[in-house]
């Protein structure tokens, strides 16, 4: 029978066993989503601004005006030129696990060895998480999302039809949880992809698009659940909705050992620290300190549209973020 030291089981005649990982239940296909748009620039832009945790971007606006009638008698009136700044935050986040020497003397293998290669999962994960929490936080100040009580046939043609008219064709993915998308297939509202082995097509039962937009499954995007009063989002972005890029960290991996404490303890830390930026919207609070935490990402005050220098917002159809926010009768 195995016995337990430090929480964790072995095996006490401490022979060599097989070791295999337990199943992740963190689904990793939003990060990367998340940083399709790399943009290398943005790291060069903390350490020359104040408190490196904060950076602005210029954005160049479109000629604007309107012709006049070139008569040989009507006088040229110009057209003003117009910028607008987007400000964008650091987001840095730090993991660290330990380990007691008696893991491997009992054990006979390392716990740490076994695991630690999962760390860059983690990582993304915390970019997801971050991702989602800007998401959340940007459709509860910046934008307003569209909402409903129940899933309905016509409601991402009429999603983009009201966030981006005639630049709808901009949106190719859907993130959402498995309650909206069991929804849809009882309706019969995804399609699949298709395969062709030896001349006869297969359906791709893991590949779905909904009105031509590529679906992605995700429990963290809602609630998950078909009780009355519960909250499932559904977000629709672009290839360029977000622009990311990771940022210099002194120290990105370290080990850290403890001699004495309880006989000898491995400490392995993971520290990161990027930029996922929302297109078209700026980060405009001041965290408390110099990282945003995940609740100030998701708070809606923190979010607002870039502007000129008259104060005027950018046109929110050319914003590629859309979201329906459906809360179960």
């Amino acid at each position: 029978m195995a016995s337990i030291y430090d929480g964790k089981h072995f095996n006490p005649a401490v022979f060599k066993l097989a070791v295999e990982n337990i199943k992740s239940t963190e689904k990793l296909e939003l990060p990367r989503l998340f940083k399709r748009r790399v943009d290398a620039d943005l790291a060069v832009r903390f350490p020359d601004q104040v408190g490196g945790n904060i950076a602005e971007i210029v954005i160049k606006g479109r000629l604007g005006g309107t012709s006049q009638n070139y008569d040989g008698s009507t006088t040229i009136v110009p057209s003003k030129l117009t910028n607008y700044v987007q400000r964008v935050v650091a987001i840095g986040r730090v993991g660290s696990w330990e380990e007691n020497d008696f893991q491997t003397s009992i054990a006979g293998y390392s716990e740490m060895d076994a695991q630690i290669y999962q760390v860059a999962d983690f990582r993304d994960g915390e970019v997801k998480k971050a991702g989602l929490s800007i998401l959340k936080g940007i459709f509860a100040g910046a934008l307003t999302a569209e909402t409903g009580t129940a899933v309905n046939p016509s409601d991402m043609i009429d999603l983009l039809v009201a966030t981006a008219g005639d630049m709808g064709d901009d949106f190719d993915t859907v993130l959402m949880d498995s309650y909206i998308a069991g929804e849809l297939a009882k309706a019969n509202l995804l399609k699949y992809g298709t395969y062709i082995i030896n001349g006869i097509e297969y359906q791709d039962q893991k590949v779905g698009y909904w009105a031509g937009r590529r679906v992605y499954i995700d429990d963290a995007c809602g609630t998950n659940s078909k009780a009355s009063g519960s909250v499932h989002n559904v977000y629709v972005i672009t290839p360029y909705s977000f622009r990311y890029t990771p940022l210099a960290v002194k120290r990105e991996y370290e080990m850290a050992r403890d001699s004495f404490t309880n006989g000898g303890v491995d400490a392995f830390i993971s520290r990161q620290r990027f930029v996922l930026a929302p297109e078209g919207i700026s980060f405009v609070a001041t965290p408390t300190s110099l990282s945003p935490t995940d609740a100030e990402l998701q708070a809606g005050a923190s979010w607002a549209l870039v502007k000129d220098g008259n104060n005027n917002a950018i046109n929110r159809k050319i914003v590629p973020f859309a979201c329906l926010t459906i809360t179960l009768a």
